[in-house]
């Protein structure tokens, strides 16, 4: 027979059951659904290189949290569901960019130690030596390189063991200078033997080649180039000249610094982020947007645009419709690469809306652009035009000279223009290496001779496969 415990016994079990439900921590079924969505969609790491990939990410970062409510010393109004992607939230609520500053000069680092952003990162995420690379890819790649490789590989280390799962690397770098182009060449060529799986997608500034700080730019751009064909899964082209005019042209600014070319570098960057939100209606993830614009491995060169650009004194005139954005974002005005396009093909093309758009108002802005625009693509590419939306509309600093507009699109596209770019430095290199000038500057630092011919080849192979498909559909009547 059993016995029922006394009355006392079960008051006091009774009184236990309450305090561990009083104690229990209640779940929310809606933050863990945004927190497995957030997994899903994966983190990013962030490296800033050289002066060019410093001043970049520093203008990038002080949008994007604006963009995500935190404030520049890293302190936000609660979670977001977004704020995974990008950000690492420390124990005392404070959110830190899951990026990393790196430079051969300790110049360019310490404006960002004692700048805007000084609180925003810790002192291990800004690796700075104490010699430049003098403008010379050689030296950034085999001297200084080898210098600071080490705490920055295992910096990269650290943020990736804190990752759910790693989308993979977002690198910021200029291809002319001797940090941007040689270390970036040895971080590459690291980051592919250790994270090869990984997607590598590089956002690389040109400079103009009618206002070069140094004669042996030329040399960097090729090497530097030919290492993104190795170990990059993406590249974005981004050339100074075509970011002056479009401040110079649209936002009607007469003499643009680099802050305003940042600017706009900063909401490309921004919108390329927002589509994969996991509030976004209608989201675009790294696979999706690689599987549409590079359907060859070794065509992997992107180019941007931006729309609208409209000048703070002129928001009330212009308008900023789903039909106008799309048909100015295929315009020279709005691209990032100062090339004529009229004629080229696209092999891919990706439409990241942000703001007020609606899915029947893009798909008749599609086919109205390709029903009045000369824009074809390749036979071999059917998918041609895929697009994601973001409801949050794009934002801008306090001192920018782009107004804010209640809808924005960035484009990427593959388009075979870009061989315009990798034959244009060609040609400045052959100009100074068939009289051998300036090589025994890279000589002197460990660097053969030789490597710069494999290095043209390489770029004259991308060159010709992009000149072979514009031919083929020129005979197939598609021209």
């Amino acid at each position: 027979m059993i016995r029922r415990p006394p009355r006392s016994t079960r008051k006091e079990s009774s009184a236990a059951s309450d305090v561990y439900k009083r104690q229990t921590p209640s779940i929310n079924i809606e933050v863990c659904i945004q927190f497995i969505d957030c997994i899903k969609m994966g983190e990013f790491v962030t490296i800033h290189i050289g002066q060019c990939g410093i001043q970049v990410g520093s203008a990038c970062w002080e949008l994007l949290c604006l963009e995500h409510e935190i404030e520049l010393d890293g302190k936000a109004n609660g979670w977001n569901e977004s704020h995974s992607i990008l950000f690492s939230e420390s124990q005392h609520s404070k959110f830190t960019p899951r990026a990393i500053f790196a430079d051969l000069d300790s110049i360019p680092m310490n404006r960002v130690r004692n700048g805007r952003c000084r609180d925003l990162f810790s002192s291990d995420q800004l690796i700075s030596g104490k010699e430049d690379a003098g403008n010379n890819f050689a030296r950034g790649r085999f001297i200084g390189g080898d210098r600071i490789i080490a705490p920055v590989l295992e910096r990269i280390r650290k943020l990736t063991e804190n990752c759910h799962q790693l989308k993979g690397f977002i690198i910021f770098h200029g291809v002319d200078g001797g940090t941007g182009s040689g270390f970036t060449w040895l971080l590459l060529q690291k980051l592919a033997d250790e994270y090869g799986e990984k997607y590598n997608t590089t956002f690389s500034i040109y400079a103009s080649p009618d206002m070069n700080t140094s004669i042996v730019e030329p040399y960097n751009s090729l090497v530097l180039t030919k290492a993104l064909i190795d170990y990059s899964g993406m590249t974005v082209i981004l050339e100074n000249p075509a970011l002056y005019d479009m401040c110079t042209h649209s936002l009607d600014i007469g003499f643009p610094c680099y802050d305003n070319l940042n600017q706009i570098i900063a909401q490309i960057v921004s919108s390329f982020f927002s589509s994969m939100h996991p509030s976004s209606p209608l989201r675009m993830n790294m696979e999706s947007m690689k599987s549409n614009l590079i359907p060859y491995s070794n065509l992997k060169f992107l180019l941007a645009s931006y729309s609208p650009l409209i000048p703070t004194n002129k928001i009330y005139h212009q308008s900023s419709s789903v039909l106008n954005i799309t048909h100015s974002s295929f315009q020279p005005t709005s691209m990032t690469v100062r090339q004529n396009l009229l004629y080229e093909k696209y092999m891919g093309c990706c439409l990241l809306y942000r703001g007020d758009a609606m899915t029947k108002d893009i798909n008749a802005a599609i086919a109205a652009v390709k029903a009045t625009q000369n824009i074809s693509f390749f036979e071999g590419c059917p998918n041609g035009f895929k697009y994601g939306i973001s409801s949050r509309a794009s934002q801008v600093v306090g001192n920018s000279e782009l107004a804010r507009s209640v809808r924005s699109l960035c484009m990427l596209g593959n388009n075979s223009g870009a061989r315009k770019v990798l034959e244009r430095i060609c040609e400045d290199v052959l100009k100074m290496h068939n009289v051998r000038a300036f090589c025994h500057w890279f000589v002197a630092e460990g660097y053969e001779e030789m490597e710069i011919d494999s290095a043209c080849d390489s770029l004259s192979k991308i060159s010709n496969h992009y000149e072979e498909i514009v031919c083929y559909l020129n005979k197939r009547g598609f021209g």
